[in-house]
């Protein structure tokens, strides 16, 4: 078995290796066999892709690539520091989350339907008019459909929406006091109590208050890219790439991504999914950055790469993963 030190150095010598311009088949074939050889070589792979792609630092290095050895001899501590401020863990896609199929098929009258999923659940529901849900961890949704509009209530959580385009019955999706309607698209609705998070990935959507709040509320056009959150009659659109939008609705496949996220935020993410919670001792530790992507249903695994790769202590029970210096 290798050490962490050489798994570093290897993944560090295979980053520069791959933006030669004679990497072939060959050179693809022997990487993917290193990459599957242990999770250390993933975990150092991954953990230096990120942070020096991110950095721009790999393609300068790249231009000397014939001097790779002399390259890491004087740039090797770097790759060392780097690596150390910032976790990323490429621990196989497996099919992580408790997954159901629901054919929804609606009768002729508009008769309500219930979905519902546990902690860590998801379920996809696939509605008679063509439509996809992706219902997320402890989530409520209510659907009806009739002649002439297609409405949905999420009472918990979030869903994904697939939207078949049907202009004559408009697509509804009621959360708190916010109603988003749409023709034709793909986006999700999220709520947490009486704020509502829309994310669009492509198509558009509008987004408006209930009766509720009505006046002095705003209306809001969203387009792919678009993130807004709702709450009374304050709206809040920031513009993203879909690439951006797509990463943070990564839970459909069951992975949780951060992109120098503070660890707070990510334990809070972590503790959506599962009933064993995060606990963070401090401030200190909980506004620690971090970035990857990670099993969404694996806490143990999570905690464990912050122990090995931030020296973090970390104490695993029953109920609880408590964090520490």
């Amino acid at each position: 078995m290798i050490s962490a030190q050489q798994a570093q150095d290897q993944a560090a010598e295979w980053l520069v290796r791959q933006e030669e311009a004679e990497w072939g088949e060959g050179d693809q074939s022997a990487f993917e066999d290193w990459l599957q050889a242990s999770e250390g070589n993933k975990a150092a792979y991954w953990r230096l892709k990120h942070t020096w792609h991110g950095a721009g630092r790999l393609r300068a290095l790249a231009t000397i690539a014939p001097m790779r050895r002399s390259v890491f001899a004087r740039h090797g501590e770097l790759f060392r520091r780097a690596a150390a401020v910032l976790l990323l863990a490429a621990v196989g896609a497996a099919s992580i989350f408790a997954w159901n199929r629901d054919a929804a098929v609606a009768p002729a009258e508009a008769a309500q339907m219930r979905f519902e999923t546990p902690v860590g659940g998801r379920k996809e529901i696939r509605l008679s008019d063509g439509s996809v849900i992706d219902l997320n961890t402890a989530s409520v949704l209510r659907v009806v459909l009739s002649d002439t509009e297609r409405r949905v209530w999420l009472d918990r959580g979030e869903g994904y929406f697939q939207v078949a385009h049907i202009p004559a019955r408009p697509f509804v999706v009621v959360s708190a006091d916010h109603a988003v309607t749409v023709l034709g698209t793909r986006f999700a609705v999220r709520r947490e109590q009486a704020r509502t998070t829309v994310s669009v990935i492509s198509g558009r959507v509008r987004l408006a208050p209930s009766k509720a709040v009505a006046d002095g509320g705003r209306l809001a056009v969203l387009t792919g890219g678009d993130i807004a959150v709702a709450s009374g009659r304050s709206t809040l659109v920031t513009t993203h790439s879909v690439r951006e939008v797509e990463d943070a609705l990564s839970w459909r496949t069951g992975t949780l991504t951060f992109d120098d996220a503070p660890l707070a935020e990510a334990a809070a993410q972590f503790n959506r999914y599962n009933r064993q919670q995060f606990v963070l001792a401090d401030d200190e530790v909980a506004a620690m950055r971090i970035g990857g992507a990670f099993p969404a249903s694996d806490p143990v695994a999570f905690a464990r790469l912050l122990r090995d790769a931030y020296g973090l202590k970390v104490q695993i029970g029953d109920d609880i993963v408590k964090v520490s210096r």
